[in-house]
This record gives structure tokens, sequence and C-alpha cells, in this order.
């Protein structure tokens, strides 16, 4: 039998591929600090920004499977496949989910000048 390990044993790393001071940052930071408290660990946000959220993405893909880079996403990994040809990554196969944070709506808007008012007669005139 192996004997217990003593986890977390170094820093732990939140990416964020957002700019600093956004939504997704801000929870990030606010997170961190109870956490790390919690924890007995240092939690470092790292902002990775570019790309539409694949840069940051990237990095987590491509770091060690250990539990110690966490990526903090928001609605554009969902979106990422359906509008970029490639990825380095796949968002369903490469990724897990370990919890929603938080909830937020989308909304399209149209100049006022655009004869549509519902999203059907959007897809409709595009």
């Amino acid at each position: 039998m192996a004997p217990a390990q003593d986890c977390p044993n170094r820093v732990i790393r939140f990416v964020v591929p957002f700019p600093a001071s956004g939504l997704i940052d801000t929870l990030a930071r606010v997170l961190a600090a109870p956490l790390s408290k919690t924890l007995g660990q240092n939690i470092v946000i790292e902002n990775r920004t570019g790309a539409n959220t694949v840069i940051g993405t990237e990095q987590v893909f491509r770091a060690p499977a250990d539990g110690y880079t966490v990526l903090f996403m928001a609605t554009s990994f969902t979106v990422n496949p359906f509008a970029r040809s490639r990825l380095p990554y796949d968002a369903l196969k490469d990724f897990t989910g370990v919890t929603r944070l938080i909830h937020n709506s989308m909304i399209f808007c149209t100049h006022p000048s655009l004869p549509v008012k519902t999203m059907k007669e959007l897809v409709a005139l595009a």
C-alpha cells in the first residue's frame, strides 16, 4: 500500500485566458485567496491572453495533468470549436470540467436599422 501523499505540495497556477481586471480574472483572484489559505499553498494567477482564449487554453492543455494548473474559462471555450477551423486541442476530449462558478447570459444586439426583431429573423437574414 502506498503512503498518503502530501497534496498540494507546490504552487497552484490559475491560468486566466482573459485580460487582468475582467470578470473571469476577478473571479479567479477572489477565489484564490481563501482557497490558498484552506489548502496551505500559494496560488498564482497567470493572465495568458490572445487568440480568443486559445493561447491560455493551449498552455493548460500542454501542462502536466496533475491538478496544479487550472483553467478559468468562459463562453469562448464552447464557441471556439465552431468559430475556428483548427484548435491545438479538443475542447471535449482534452479537458474535464470541475465546476461551474457563475452563470451569465449572452445577448445578441443589432443596429436598430437592421430589419430583425428576433434571433430567428437574424438567422434568416444571415
